[in-house]
């Protein structure tokens, strides 16, 4: 089980990397949907200044994979969703 303050660093990393991506995160690891993120603003500044690309780049062209296993999350002893 991932200790608190690495859930919070993942889900930092969630909350300034995945754009519209973020509730397939909280979909695995719903334990950080609640938690306080703390501060944001230098790492989305650094992506900002670094003109990073956006998770929607990085699916299309650099792991395609994960585009497809994005829609196929499989959590045991997850209810479904509807």
């Amino acid at each position: 089980m991932l200790r608190l303050a690495q859930l919070r660093l993942l889900m930092q990393l969630a909350e300034v990397w995945l754009d519209g991506h973020k509730e397939s995160f909280y979909k695995v690891k719903p334990e950080a949907r609640n938690m306080p993120a703390g501060e944001l603003q230098q790492m989305q500044e650094s992506r900002e200044r670094l003109k990073c690309q956006d998770m929607d780049w990085y699916l299309q062209n650099v792991d395609v994979e994960l585009a497809w296993e994005e829609n196929h999350i499989c959590i045991p002893g997850a209810k479904k969703a509807g």
